[in-house]
């Protein structure tokens, strides 16, 4: 099912300015590795390194990023299991660290 993935233009820009694009995914976790097979370019920003080289899916996300289903943070919704809907949307933004 088709669910549309936004994000910030540090990641547009990885991927010739496009701001979204639309995969297909039963869950968040398959979307984005759609997402990171379809462009290669974001897999740094999306996966930590060990899981960005491995094949078949990642079991965590960057700690870098934060991803929202339907605006709710995903940490609280199921994580990269969460399961999608045809419409739903995904939003990949950076993690802001304060000190």
């Amino acid at each position: 099912m088709p669910v549309l993935i936004s994000f910030p233009a540090q990641f547009a820009e990885r991927i010739g300015g496009a701001q979204s694009v639309l995969v297909d995914g039963e869950t968040v976790g398959e979307a984005l590795t759609r997402l990171t097979e379809q462009h290669a370019a974001l897999a740094p920003l999306v996966w930590p390194r060990a899981t960005a080289a491995s094949s078949g899916g990642a079991a965590e996300l960057n700690p870098v990023i934060v991803v929202f289903l339907n605006g709710e943070d995903i940490r609280g919704a199921g994580g990269l299991k969460a399961p999608l809907r045809d419409g739903d949307k995904l939003m990949v933004i950076s993690a802001v660290e304060g000190g």
